[in-house]
């Protein structure tokens, strides 16, 4: 993350205070979100016999990664401010990074 920060930094230029924060919680936060979630996801895994294991554990992770879904696009609409940054450049024009494109990664990811 910290060199993730450096890496901006030298090629957007000043960043302030808030931004910093924000490029360095966000992905602790969605990290957090994610181990908190897979915790949630645990507590629907029940089986009746050994033939439903399958659809329980399935069951559990589908729970897991929509409280997921949910919880990240929380962070990065309502918590994190996250700043439209210039990371690249290139024929078309230039490679900004959102909020909303941090949660479709992390919705692509899932």
């Amino acid at each position: 993350m910290t060199l993730g920060y450096f890496l901006v930094d030298s090629q957007v230029g000043e960043l302030n205070n808030d931004h910093v924060t924000t490029l360095v919680l966000l992905p602790l936060a969605v990290a957090a979100v994610g181990i908190a979630c897979s915790i949630l996801g645990t507590f629907f895994v029940k089986a009746k016999s050994e033939h439903d294991i399958h659809s329980a554990l399935f069951r559990g992770l589908g729970i897991a990664s929509v409280a997921v879904i949910a919880c990240v696009y929380g962070l990065v609409s309502f918590v994190f401010e996250v700043p439209e940054l210039v990371i690249a450049t290139t024929a078309d024009g230039p490679v900004t990074l959102t909020g909303m494109k941090l949660f479709g990664a992390v919705v692509a990811r899932h």
